[in-house]
């Protein structure tokens, strides 16, 4: 049984043994959603099952979807009803590619996991290296060789976690996120996909690609380890929650956590386009975690001040001095947007002195 990743030559030998197997092609592209068909349709695994990002392992607009976002969770009941659909069945070990870097295909393999469905493993290396190791390749639409069948839900496997378990953990050390977005995204430079630049406060950055080696496959696992050591700082790994845009490229970083050793890491399905959809709560700028910016504030008082926004209440803005940078905090300034009831937790705690700005939006530097 493989739960994690299977390699080219492991693939091909369940395949050779004819064990009771089922392969994916979770090929996708967010800016051209019917690439991954066409992708699929010039070349796949022979037998390999296409699933689409959007109408199989997402269920916007559906009443009974499990998170919001814009990839929001179809209900377990839902998903166990499409598995029996394609013939899926609880004996199968169920294999789980793409040609974008293990990107989508984690939607599926975390997905099967929340179903309680442990015998699920990404294809090491995706498409390029079942090419690369010589492997049969077919092309356009294939004839299913599966009869359709009911797949039974058991208990889940993995944790998901949900927007109000998120914000009332948010600062504290029971909750650690980790942010897969790409770096200018996180850090609010850019945001191509939804309405709010920016990322949660306090999170730490790890883009998903850093997971990969430069031969297309995941890094080793000790490498993996010290690398989530480092950024992690000494949290415990067990507090961590991930997140991304929508929930699919969160996944990568969870099964390189789990190969690591360092076990397997609860989701926040919704990710940053569901945080954000609510303009009450918090967000930040910049690179600096709530951590330092707490540290800036130590033994000094503060000055801030709030900014209406209307029926929406009062919104905490803070932003740190400039000055400070020449202190070795680096990168550039923070700024930090939370509900008043959320600055103790996002201020570090202890007095704040205030003073009140009647401007709308204006911001004070402090």
């Amino acid at each position: 049984m493989y739960t994690t990743l299977i390699s080219v030559d492991q693939l091909s030998a369940l395949r050779q043994q004819g064990s009771p197997l089922m392969i994916f092609d979770c090929s996708f592209d967010l800016m051209n959603p019917a690439l991954g068909q066409q992708q699929y349709n010039d070349a796949h695994i022979p037998g390999a099952v296409y699933v689409h990002l959007d109408t199989a392992l997402s269920a916007k607009g559906q009443p009974d979807a499990a998170s919001g976002g814009r990839h929001p969770l179809p209900s377990r009941e839902t998903f166990a009803a499409w598995l029996g659909s394609v013939g899926f069945t609880n004996s199968m070990q169920a294999v789980v590619y793409d040609r974008q870097g293990a990107n989508y295909c984690g939607r599926l393999w975390w997905m099967l996991k929340w179903a309680g469905h442990d015998n699920v493993a990404v294809l090491d290396g995706g498409l390029q290296a079942w090419q690369a190791g010589g492997g049969a390749i077919s092309s356009g639409a294939e004839k299913s060789a599966f009869v359709p069948s009911k797949y039974a839900l058991a208990a889940t496997k993995t944790a998901l976690v949900a927007t109000e378990t998120v914000a009332n953990n948010l600062g504290r050390p029971v909750q650690t996120i980790i942010d897969a977005r790409g770096t200018p995204r996180f850090k609010g430079e850019v945001e191509p996909l939804d309405p709010v630049a920016g990322h949660m406060p306090g999170a730490l950055n790890r883009p998903f690609a850093q997971n990969i080696g430069a031969d297309g496959k995941f890094k080793p696992a000790a490498q993996l380890r010290a690398e989530f050591e480092a950024l992690l700082g000494g949290r415990d790994p067990a507090t961590v929650v991930h997140h991304c845009g929508s929930g699919v490229s969160a996944v990568p970083n969870i099964i390189a956590m789990e190969v690591a050793g360092l076990g397997r890491t609860a989701l926040y399905a919704g990710s940053w386009s569901e945080w954000c959809s609510d303009p009450s709560r918090p967000f930040a700028q910049g690179l600096k975690t709530l951590f330092e910016l707490a540290g800036e504030r130590a033994g000094r008082p503060r000055r801030v001040h709030f900014a209406s926004r209307g029926r929406l209440g009062l919104l905490f803005e803070v932003t740190a001095l400039t000055l400070l940078l020449a202190r070795g905090l680096g990168g550039s300034r923070e700024q930090l947007r939370c509900p008043v009831a959320a600055t103790r937790h996002a201020c570090g705690g202890g007095p704040i002195g205030l003073e009140e700005k009647p401007s709308r939006g204006q911001l004070l530097w402090i």
